[in-house]
């Protein structure tokens, strides 16, 4: 994890606080009391420095002090403020942090996230360690939110084939063309999300059937910074598949209500010319048709089993950015 931190070459308080920090991680980094990984801190105090540090070191994180974003962040650059007193303008930020409860009441009535770490260069309540640490587990937070964002495409594939594999119950539904690579998986990632879209029992039962021994991280989705109206899919598991097309039509997708409306379509009861008259006259084949194209890709939904023809559009596209932004800060 690499972290830059920015600051105004005017404000000394912000300057020494950064130095501080920096200071005190370092410490903690060489005993072996912070992180389990790497983490690299860097400072700048100035525009264009900054730019050349996110050119050259590829910074995870942005940690501004002070209230105005120097430049619009590069995609995947994820901004963390402490405004060290001042009000900060009006930035994106994963979180802001406060150097006190007073200063967190403030800011939580303009930012959804707002985190305390008391200032050790203002107050003895608490240490430059403590500080580090505190802060550390907050970097370790915001990395551990929306993380489809840093999925690499080995993770995501191994999610949808063990989505898949449990899905259908069987390893053999897996088609052969599609290849998965469990080496090289961030399970941490992997994992999170699952939670998060209500699919992790699923996931961990479909890596036992692909014969995957996967590591359990010491990770949980509670540890995540959300969107204000995220809501965690609960299960429908008994549902027809036009009341989950409903529920889709009022809630939006999400992996738990596809993963149930693939396993629905897979049922060997199901008849497809009443599925599509049902659907017609409660006015949802339409978006059945849309969600195929998702199913497809998610679910690896065959042919055989896809009641109507899949319709690659408008409102497919809608639906695969609604489900691609879920978690988005």
């Amino acid at each position: 994890m690499t972290i830059l931190h920015v600051y105004d070459e005017a404000d000394a308080m912000a300057g020494r606080y950064v130095e501080m920090l920096m200071q005190a991680t370092d410490a903690m980094m060489r005993q072996g009391s912070l992180f389990d990984e790497p983490l690299d801190m860097y400072a700048c105090s100035d525009v264009h420095r900054c730019r050349q540090l996110v050119d050259e070191r590829r910074p995870d994180i942005l940690h501004l002090h002070g209230g105005t974003a120097p430049f619009t962040l590069p995609p995947g650059l994820r901004l963390v403020v402490t405004p060290h007193g001042s009000m900060p303008g009006p930035v994106r930020a994963y979180v802001v942090v406060a150097r006190s409860p007073h200063e967190a009441e403030t800011l939580g009535a303009l930012f959804p996230r707002v985190e305390t770490v008391r200032n050790p260069l203002i107050t003895r309540s608490v240490t430059p360690a403590d500080c580090a640490r505190q802060m550390g587990a907050i970097y370790r937070r915001v990395m551990d939110s929306n993380v489809l964002q840093l999925m690499d495409t080995d993770t995501r594939r191994l999610l949808t084939a063990a989505l898949a594999v449990a899905t259908y119950g069987d390893a053999r539904w897996l088609p052969s063309t599609f290849h998965v690579s469990a080496a090289g998986a961030h399970y941490r990632q992997l994992y999170i999300y699952a939670a998060l879209e209500g699919v992790l029992p699923m996931v961990r039962q479909g890596l036992t059937m692909l014969g995957i021994n996967a590591p359990e991280p010491d990770a949980k989705a509670d540890d995540s910074y959300l969107p204000e109206d995220y809501a965690q899919p609960a299960p429908m598991s008994v549902a027809t598949v036009s009341e989950l097309v409903a529920d889709i039509s009022h809630h939006g997708p999400s992996l738990l209500r596809l993963s149930e409306l693939a396993r629905a379509l897979h049922s060997s009861t199901i008849d497809e010319e009443q599925l599509q008259q049902t659907l017609q006259q409660e006015g949802l084949l339409t978006l059945l048709a849309a969600l195929l194209p998702l199913l497809s890709e998610q679910l690896l939904l065959t042919e055989g089993f896809m009641p109507c023809q899949p319709v690659e559009g408008p409102a497919a596209q809608q639906l695969r950015a609604q489900l691609a932004s879920r978690q988005d800060i």
